[in-house]
């Protein structure tokens, strides 16, 4: 993937007449530096996908068009701050996704930019205010669609809801996921969702949750 990236990044020329945007609604450049940030990091390059969001913000906002800046902050410069533990640079991605989509009227993503915003109540320990605004904010996201996007989203949520203590509604959140990554062939977050699982047996506590989770 990162070198399919990689390549169209360098051969890529952006139409003059802007055809792409027509064509796909987001400027493609743009959605491969998103891509490709997203890539880094689970290979263990969090400096150069951190790199590569400020390159792609740059680039966006240069080219000047509001869906494809929008994409870059809630599928890229948000979730990878997040995953990079640099909450600074979170919260100000999120507050610039939260503005720009307010200004533009794109609905989605602001929501989007709440659900992140929840996240980044949770990460800083907040974890009850975070759940509150993380569930009403995700009843606004459709369900059908953008699973692989906002996949990440339900592996927070449910981590969330085990430390609180409602580890039903987690185990249900998390299989929920796992099922709908495997039937629609969306394993980028699967890894993480079996982290979560095996978390959320840990804090039952129990002999058979033990044995559940491989523990000895």
């Amino acid at each position: 993937a990162r070198h399919q990236a990689e390549s169209m990044l360098r051969s890529y020329s952006r139409p003059r007449d802007r055809s792409d945007v027509i064509r796909f609604q987001f400027d493609q450049h743009i959605i491969c530096r998103t891509l490709l940030a997203k890539i880094l990091w689970p290979q263990g390059f969090p400096d150069r996908a951190m790199q590569e969001i400020q390159g792609g913000l740059e680039e966006a906002t240069t080219v000047g068009h509001p869906m494809s800046l929008a994409l870059h902050l809630a599928q890229g410069a948000c979730p990878i701050s997040l995953l990079c533990g640099d909450l600074v640079a979170a919260e100000r991605f999120i507050n610039q996704l939260l503005k720009h989509a307010a200004e533009h009227a794109l609905d989605l993503w602001h929501a989007w930019g709440r659900c992140l915003a929840g996240m980044l109540l949770i990460a800083r320990g907040s974890t009850d205010e975070g759940l509150q605004s993380l569930r009403s904010a995700l009843d606004e996201l459709p369900r059908s669609a953008f699973f692989a996007q906002y996949a990440g989203i339900h592996a927070v949520l449910a981590e969330a809801l085990g430390k609180v203590g409602a580890l039903s509604r987690a185990h249900t959140t998390i299989d929920e996921a796992l099922t709908r990554s495997e039937r629609g062939s969306e394993r980028w977050y699967v890894a993480e969702f079996l982290r979560v699982k095996g978390e959320l047996f840990r804090l039952e506590g129990t002999p058979a949750s033990r044995r559940a989770a491989g523990v000895p």
